[in-house]
C-alpha cells in the first residue's frame, strides 16, 4: 500500500516563522493516530559495536543537509541497536518525500516517530500524533 500520508488527515505546508516551510494540521486530530510515514531516499550503515552500553534500544535524530545557500533539515537518522551492533537507516527526503518532511522540530512536540517493520527490511518511520 501507500504510505506516505494517511489519505483522511488534512495536512498543509505553509511558512513557519524563523523555521521556513513547516507541516500543520488542517483539522484536529486525535492522540494516537497514524498521520503517515516519513519517506524520502534510503542510506544504510551497519556498525559492530564493542561496547556493551544498551541504554537505548532506538534512538532517533534529525540531522542536516545543505541544499544551496540554505541548510534544511530533511534527513531523518534511525539508529538500531542490538547485540550485533548498531544498524543506521537515514531517510533523506531533500528531493523528495512526503509532507511530513516539512516537520519542524519542537521543545513540546505533538507528533513521534516511531520505527515499524513489515516485509520490509528497511523500517518505515512512522509518524503519530501524541497529543
Amino acid at each position: 500500500g501507500c504510505y506516505h500520508h494517511h489519505p483522511c488527515i488534512k495536512l498543509d505546508v505553509n511558512l513557519s516563522p524563523g523555521k521556513g516551510l513547516g507541516l500543520f494540521a488542517g483539522q484536529d486530530i486525535p492522540a494516537e493516530t497514524y498521520i503517515g510515514d516519513y519517506t524520502g531516499v534510503i542510506h544504510r550503515k551497519h556498525e559492530r559495536c564493542n561496547s556493551s552500553d544498551s541504554s537505548d534500544d532506538r534512538m532517533i535524530d534529525r540531522s542536516l543537509t545543505t541544499k544551496g545557500d540554505a541548510t534544511v533539515n530533511y534527513v531523518l537518522t534511525i539508529r538500531e541497536q542490538s547485540e550485533r551492533g548498531t544498524l543506521t537507516t537515514h531517510i533523506d527526503a531533500t528531493s523528495s518525500g512526503s509532507k511530513l518532511r516539512f516537520m519542524n522540530h519542537s521543545c513540546l512536540p505533538n507528533v513521534c516517530v516511531i520505527p515499524m517493520r513489515d516485509e520490509w527490511v528497511v523500517p518505515r518511520a512512522t509518524c503519530w500524533t501524541i497529543r
